[in-house]
């Protein structure tokens, strides 16, 4: 019994010993394979390189180097020219990836980190990024947090950055308090995010400044038949403006939210844009909103105008006239729906709708579309606001006054509008 207890201990003892260099490594090579999905996912034809994967019994480091070519680069982003130094498509790119890999003794993901799960991982990463091009590099701020699946799949992951501050070629960058939680499937196709940051501002050597601050974010997007389908939003505190005169703009609690829902075929695309407060030199508004959404859009032509190679300068008109023409034959609409703001002395609010009809005559194209093309839509401002618009306009309101283009309707003054058969017309008068 004795021997059996000795024996009991040494085996235990001997598994505590070898089992966290066992998890580490598992986990350094499953970390060291969801690099790798995520690349051939997202980057496919790039190369990427371990530099070093040094494996310990609580954390491992590891150093990737993603080579990526200009011809990679080229197929992923075809619209962006390749004219020389310093462009987008200029080389060969690599991203520089410094990771400390956190496992623990057991496959629970090291939970004191941040990202850390009660739910069987075989890491959490925390990486840094460096972008280099030719002689430059560039280091990207922050640090993301990344869970690893037992089989190297990725997970969650939380990109975070204290504060960072850079001069990039004469501008200041700088981020403040930014905290985004990521949820990726394996493939990169499926991508849900949520978080907030605090700052970040750019400030020129001329004084001219863009401050965005307290902005809060959220996404739900899936990649399907090439194009990007869901919903994603961003709700912000405030957004300053100063341009190198002095001058200052003020952006307060805006919200963005958009749409797109769709298939292989065709897509809808919807937008709102609120702003409570915007102030300037002579600007004063209240409760700006924009709604407006592009309908029926040509799915696969809007997927072969982002694939149109750009290397042929000569050929792009023609290639991108094609697609224009497949997506008129769709008969896609476009319609604001709203378009309204308030100023000091009243409010003033629009909506248009354009669109073609069922049956497109594409006989000499694109001349014959203004005939075809049909609308209709409204603007009402209110009668407290025609003396600023006066003002502005040097004379010109009074003017469509007299012409009948703006009719007095109780407090408002209304203008309704009418496009069919090539005949733009405001108030049923002829707009020539």
């Amino acid at each position: 019994m004795k021997k059996l207890l000795t024996g009991v201990v040494v085996v235990v003892a001997g598994a505590l010993l070898i089992l966290p260099k066992v998890i580490g490594s598992r986990g350094a090579k499953a970390y060291d394979e969801a690099i790798r999905q995520q690349v051939a996912a997202t980057l496919p034809g790039a190369v990427v390189e371990t530099e070093k994967l040094d494996e310990g019994w609580f954390s491992s480091e590891g150093r990737h180097h993603i080579r990526i070519s200009e011809e990679v680069l080229s197929e992923r982003m075809p619209h962006v020219p390749n004219d020389g130094p310093g462009t987008a498509t200029d080389g060969e790119v690599d991203l520089i990836i410094n990771s400390k890999i956190h496992h623990g003794p057991i496959a629970f993901s090291a939970l004191g980190s941040r990202g850390g799960s009660f739910l069987p991982l075989a890491a959490v990463s925390e990486s840094t990024f460096e972008l280099k091009s030719g002689q430059d590099t560039v280091e990207i701020p922050g640090t993301l947090f990344s869970q690893v699946g037992l089989g190297g799949g990725s997970g969650k992951a939380i990109y975070v950055v204290d504060k960072f501050q850079k001069d990039i070629k004469g501008t200041l960058l700088g981020l403040h308090a930014v905290d985004i939680e990521f949820d990726i499937d394996d493939d990169g196709n499926a991508v849900k995010a949520q978080g907030e940051m605090g700052t970040l501002s750019l400030k020129g050597a001329k004084g001219d400044s863009v401050q965005f601050k307290d902005a809060r974010i959220e996404a739900d997007m899936n990649k399907a038949h090439g194009l990007w389908f869901g919903t994603s939003g961003m709700d912000m505190e405030q957004l300053s403006i100063t341009g190198p005169q002095g001058q200052q703009f003020s952006f307060k609690d805006m919200s963005f939210r958009a749409d797109v829902d769709g298939n292989d075929t065709a897509f809808t695309a919807a937008q709102v844009v609120k702003v409570s407060e915007v102030t300037g030199p002579d600007v004063a508004l209240e409760d700006f909103v924009l709604e407006y959404t592009f309908e029926n859009v040509d799915t696969q032509a809007v997927l072969r105008i982002q694939k149109t190679n750009t290397e042929d300068p000569a050929a792009v008109p023609e290639a991108m006239l094609n697609e224009f023409k497949a997506i008129v034959e769709r008969s896609p609409k476009f319609n604001i729906n709203e378009l309204s703001f308030k100023m000091p002395e009243g409010k003033v609010a629009a909506d248009l709708h354009f669109g073609l009809p069922e049956q497109v005559d594409m006989n000499a194209f694109p001349y014959s579309l203004m005939q075809q093309l049909q609308g209709n839509g409204t603007v009402r401002i209110a009668e407290g606001v025609m003396p600023r618009l006066e003002k502005l306009s040097s004379g010109m309101s009074a003017q469509l006054e007299q012409q009948g283009f703006l009719a007095k309707n109780g407090s408002d003054y209304v203008a309704e509008l009418k496009l069919q058969n090539g005949q733009f017309t405001v108030n049923d008068k002829p707009l020539r």
